[in-house]
């Protein structure tokens, strides 16, 4: 439930959720819905929410970043950076 009530606060107040793969800490981005961007490779597709929720967490710290700064999504895009452990 927690989990829920922070992703809900989160996409309110942003077009673009930051997320991170648990399998290789890649970053991706919420498009539309359930379609997530690999930020890093541009692939994106669509993933239903009880997958999302197993292979994805919510970076609390870079999604305030986004928030007041706009531009980092496309600094992670341009230097294809990822998250590290």
């Amino acid at each position: 439930m927690k989990h829920e009530k922070i992703s809900r606060v989160i996409s309110e107040q942003s077009e673009c959720v930051l997320l991170r793969a648990k399998a290789n800490n890649a970053i991706y981005a919420t498009v539309n819905g359930y379609q997530f961007e690999n930020l890093t490779s541009g692939t994106c597709g669509v993933i239903d929410k009880e997958t999302a929720t197993r292979i994805f967490t919510i970076p609390l710290r870079l999604n305030s970043m986004q928030q007041k700064n706009p531009l980092l999504k496309e600094l992670i895009i341009k230097l294809g950076l990822a998250i590290e452990q």
